[in-house]
């Protein structure tokens, strides 16, 4: 038993490592500082943005572990439109999440160290961005189930307080200057689950070191 311990957490150990982060406009600086906080001006409504988006997060799981052909196929030509179709998410639910997230941005005062281009490269790969990396947090979550069988998926999936650079790239590049409310919705979650993946690594590893089996 001991030993089957041991081979458990060492391939565990080894599917984190390997597993990468991929965010839809390749930036770096991406998460907000104590010096770069935006002020707020309003209070949009958070707590519905955080059910749009676990509700999208499980259509999607869902529709790639079911149809992974069809996913793949819609990922070769970047189909937005084909995917969200075949996840059930509905036009009504990507326009109001696209409007919730619209408000995290405008209802902030965006820091000067911000990029104020627009991000060229936010439109590269989005869907299969996307669906590589909701894959890699389905691979982290069923690693937790390992240790905690009747753990909630759903709480990983969180939005941070303040807005990243990252979605306001997003924002420029397909609300400011253009009405795509699929690729801004697709660029934004590609930003979302960056820090999603970091909170299911940390889960991970918090549990592998309370199960850690004794060595004696």
């Amino acid at each position: 038993m001991k030993k089957t311990k041991h081979i458990i957490i060492a391939a565990i150990a080894v599917s984190v490592i390997t597993l990468g982060a991929v965010v839809a406009c390749n930036k770096e600086h991406n998460t907000l500082t104590e010096t770069n906080v935006p002020s707020t001006k309003n209070n949009p409504d958070e707590k519905a943005l955080l059910h749009h988006v676990r509700t999208i997060w499980q259509k999607s799981d869902k529709i790639i572990k079911m149809n992974p052909s069809a996913v793949d196929l819609y990922c070769n030509t970047e189909d937005v439109s084909a995917f969200l179709a075949l996840a059930g998410i509905s036009n009504s639910l990507v326009e109001s999440t696209a409007k919730l997230m619209e408000d995290r941005i405008t209802s902030v005062t965006i820091p000067d160290t911000y990029d104020t281009a627009v991000c060229h490269s936010c439109n590269q790969h989005a869907l299969s961005n996307y669906v590589d990396q909701c894959r890699q947090l389905r691979n982290v979550l069923d690693s937790i189930h390992m240790y905690e069988p009747n753990f909630n998926d759903t709480l990983i999936i969180t939005v941070q307080f303040f807005p990243s650079e990252c979605e306001y790239l997003c924002w420029r590049a397909y609300r400011y200057y253009q009405d795509d409310y699929e690729k801004y919705l697709l660029c934004t979650l590609n930003c979302y689950i960056k820090e999603v993946m970091k909170n299911g690594r940390y889960t991970l590893h918090e549990m592998m070191y309370q199960y850690k089996p004794n060595d004696d």
